[in-house]
């Protein structure tokens, strides 16, 4: 399954802050029980921050653009229900957003066997 929210109306302290950036690739993976395996990794560029965290099939990403107070998540599990619900909350809160936009797509889950 995949889930990507797209984040408006931020507050640029809390956008702009690595730690709390990742503790959003510290605690999704751990709250929807996807195996990491690498070190989140954070990434400055032009005013953007990237973090990304490498999931067994799939991955967690973050783009953050503080000075215009928008960011963009985008979870991606094989074969796994992620909340997207849950992820719209958070996200409102931990950020300061003032609106959160979610799409799910369902990636065939459960994987059917043929």
């Amino acid at each position: 399954m995949r889930v990507t929210c797209r984040g408006y109306g931020g507050n640029p302290e809390a956008l702009g802050s690595e730690d709390s950036i990742l503790s959003v690739l510290n605690e999704y993976p751990a709250k929807f029980e996807l195996r990491v395996y690498g070190d989140p990794q954070i990434h400055r560029n032009d005013g953007t921050i990237t973090g990304f965290v490498p999931i067994v099939r799939g991955h967690v990403i973050v783009h953050v653009h503080p000075d215009v107070g928008q960011m963009h998540l985008d979870v991606y599990a094989f074969n796994k229900r992620l909340d997207s619900k849950y992820m719209e909350q958070d996200l409102l809160q931990r950020f300061g957003l003032k609106k959160v936009l979610s799409n799910e797509d369902s990636d065939g889950y459960p994987l059917y066997k043929r």
